[in-house]
C-alpha cells in the first residue's frame, strides 16, 4: 500500500513539476531537459530494480541449493537409523526369544532392557532428527523446502 502511494506521489510530482515549467519563461527548452532527465532517472531506477531482483532471485536459489542438501543430509541419517531399529527385533523385548529371526542380520543378543535401551536411543535419535530438519525448514521459510520436509522427514 505504502509503495504504490510512493509511486502515484513521484508521477504525480513529474506531471506537476513538467507543467509548471511549461509555464515559465522558458518553458519548452526547460521542459525538453527536463524529459531528458527524466528518462534517464527512469532508465537507472528500472535497471537498479532490474539487478536488485537478479541478485535476490540468485541469492533465493542458492540459500534453497544448500537447504535441500542439508535436508538430503539428514534424510539419509534417518536412514541409517531406521536400518539399524530394522536389525534389531522389538519382540525379544516383549518375549524371552524372537519367533523371526533376520538371515540377513547377524545375530544380536541382547538382554531386555538393553535392547529396550537401544531402541529409545533410536527413537531419540529419530526424533532429534525430525526435529533438526524444522530448524532447517525455519531458517529458510521456502514453500519448496517446508514441503520437502514435511514429505520425506516428519
Amino acid at each position: 500500500m505504502i509503495s504504490w502511494v510512493g509511486g502515484v506521489l513521484l508521477v504525480g510530482s513529474f506531471f506537476i513539476l513538467g507543467r509548471w515549467l511549461v509555464k515559465s519563461q522558458r518553458g519548452i527548452e526547460e521542459l525538453r531537459l527536463f524529459l531528458q532527465t527524466v528518462e534517464s532517472s527512469v532508465t537507472i531506477i528500472a535497471a537498479a530494480t532490474a539487478g536488485f531482483f537478479t541478485m535476490r532471485s540468485i541469492e533465493h536459489s542458492q540459500v534453497r541449493r544448500r537447504a535441500l542438501e542439508q535436508i538430503q543430509w539428514l534424510r539419509e541419517i534417518a536412514h541409517v537409523i531406521d536400518m539399524l531399529q530394522l536389525s534389531k527385533s522389538p519382540a525379544s523385548v516383549m518375549l524371552a526369544s524372537d519367533p523371526r529371526p533376520s538371515s540377513r542380520s547377524e545375530t544380536v543378543n541382547l538382554k531386555p532392557p538393553e535392547m529396550f535401551r537401544y531402541l529409545s536411543y533410536c527413537g531419540e535419535l529419530a526424533a532429534l532428527t525430525g526435529k533438526l530438519s524444522v530448524l532447517v525448514g525455519a531458517w529458510v521459510s521456502d514453500a519448496v523446502i517446508l514441503s520437502t520436509i514435511r514429505r520425506r522427514l516428519v
